[in-house]
Order: structure tokens, then C-alpha cells, then sequence
């Protein structure tokens, strides 16, 4: 997936680590409020989700998975099932982001709820380019 004129995985990385640290600054500037405090469960089991959707949706294409394949009998077919069953997780998992964001909206309002959306975005960005960067392959 990386093309030759394209970004090397050490800018990557460090793209991810910005998207960290965005992610741990944003937390302390605007959600760091007694205020906020019951929400904050709800916000790190988003992060967790968040993170886990990028991984189930990068699973086929990570480089070990393919190398585990090559180990199968039919490593074509293995491919395919691991392909369907790690998107399958990271759609059932997307939903589920979206129904806890709306919760939040409908609970705490759009001022909690869009700060919890743009964490959740940071993350899920930061999480695809730490993943994309440190697990994939050269092809």
C-alpha cells in the first residue's frame, strides 16, 4: 500500500505519535472538567473500540497475518475468512462507535458530545497510521 513517492513508515509513526499526543492534549484542555467526569467511561471505552475498529479492519492486510496464512493448507481460502470476519468485527464495532456517540449526544449534549467525536477520530486516525506504519508489509 505504500507507494514509492509516498510517505515512509518512520513519518508515519511520527504522524501517529502528534495524533497521540493531540489526543492526551485535547483530554487536558477540554474534558479535564468536574463536569465531565461521568462521562469519562464512556469516553475510554470509546478510545478502546476505536482502536480495536482500525485493527479488525486492518487484520488481512497486516504482514504476520499473511505469513500465518502462508502456513495454512489453503492459505487462499484462510485469507478470504480472515478478510470477511475482521471486517465483519471492525463494521460491528463502527456501529457500536456510532451508537455510543449518539448516547452521549443524547445524554450530555452536543458541546460533551462533539468533543468525545473528535477524540474518537483522533484516535481512530492515530491508531490506522501507528498500525499502517509498524505492521505492514513491503510488498
Amino acid at each position: 500500500m505504500l507507494d514509492e513517492g509516498g510517505p515512509s513508515k518512520s513519518t508515519l509513526a511520527t504522524i501517529s505519535g502528534v495524533g497521540f499526543m493531540a489526543i492526551v492534549l485535547f483530554f487536558y484542555f477540554f474534558m479535564w472538567e468536574p463536569s465531565y467526569s461521568e462521562v469519562y467511561p464512556t469516553m475510554f471505552i470509546l478510545i478502546i473500540l476505536s482502536a480495536l475498529t482500525v485493527v479488525f479492519y486492518l487484520l488481512d492486510d497486516i504482514s504476520f497475518m499473511y505469513h500465518f496464512a502462508l502456513t495454512r493448507e489453503d492459505p487462499e481460502d484462510f485469507k478470504s475468512k480472515v478478510k470477511k470476519a475482521s471486517n465483519f468485527m471492525a463494521g460491528l464495532m463502527g456501529m457500536t462507535l456510532v451508537g455510543l456517540n449518539i448516547i452521549v449526544y443524547t445524554q450530555f449534549g452536543d458541546k460533551v458530545s462533539i468533543r468525545i467525536l473528535i477524540i474518537t477520530l483522533l484516535t481512530l486516525f492515530s491508531v490506522f497510521l501507528l498500525v499502517y506504519s509498524m505492521f505492514m508489509g513491503e510488498d
